[in-house]
């Protein structure tokens, strides 16, 4: 199991969802990895490819659709319950 993040990182996470703490900073690069991995395989895409295709950097709309990603996962974690 990688233990690094290929795009994103905890900083741009805290900042794009509004996290002071960073008390949950392990639940947050689990969905981070899987953010990445999701996006990677969606576009059927390395990340080389996708940074040379972004002119040596990665593409920053794939990496705010990454944001967004770790966003939705981490507001909504629990089930919801029926109403």
């Amino acid at each position: 199991m990688a233990n690094t993040l290929r795009f994103l990182t905890l900083s741009f996470i805290h900042d794009h969802s509004r996290i002071c703490s960073d008390c949950e900073d392990s639940l947050l690069f689990l969905y981070a990895r899987a953010a990445e991995s999701n996006l990677l395989r969606i576009l059927d895409r390395t990340y080389d490819e996708l940074v040379e295709m972004g002119g040596g950097e990665f593409p920053p709309d794939l990496l705010v659709a990454a944001l967004m990603l770790v966003d939705v996962l981490y507001s909504h974690r629990s089930p919801q319950e029926a109403t």
